[in-house]
């Protein structure tokens, strides 16, 4: 590649660390924001409630990728639309470096990690 040929690929991942660098702290709140406000148990309740469930309905083993799977179909069925209209709307959050699945991961990783370090203390 010459010196004026612009990798499209290496351009949007700059723009996307620039912007992580200016407003995920922004982004940060609003999920968690967002989180206390629609999903009304922790992961480690839902975790162990999933496996009293599995048990009691003599399910086979599952694992932490199962549950997740789960909790990720359940933000996308029902959350996505609502998350993603919210943010499309604020005036910092630039809808074109962000995927809905994207969005999904991110408030899904969130979800996850805000419980266990609450939990432990954090």
């Amino acid at each position: 590649m010459d010196k004026k040929t612009v990798n499209l690929k290496e351009y949007r991942r700059a723009r996307k660390e620039k912007w992580f660098a200016k407003n995920s702290q922004k982004l940060y709140l609003f999920m968690c924001e967002f989180l206390a406000h629609h999903m009304e148990i922790n992961y480690l309740q839902a975790a162990e409630s999933y496996q009293s469930m599995q048990t009691l309905h003599a399910e086979e083993a599952w694992d932490y990728t199962d549950l997740r799977d789960l909790i990720h179909q359940t933000i996308e069925k029902r959350l996505c639309e609502q998350i993603y209209g919210r943010l499309i709307k604020l005036s910092w959050f630039d809808s074109r470096l962000f995927s809905k699945e994207e969005v999904i991961e991110y408030c899904l990783s969130l979800y996850i990690l805000n419980s266990i370090n609450s939990s432990s203390g954090f």
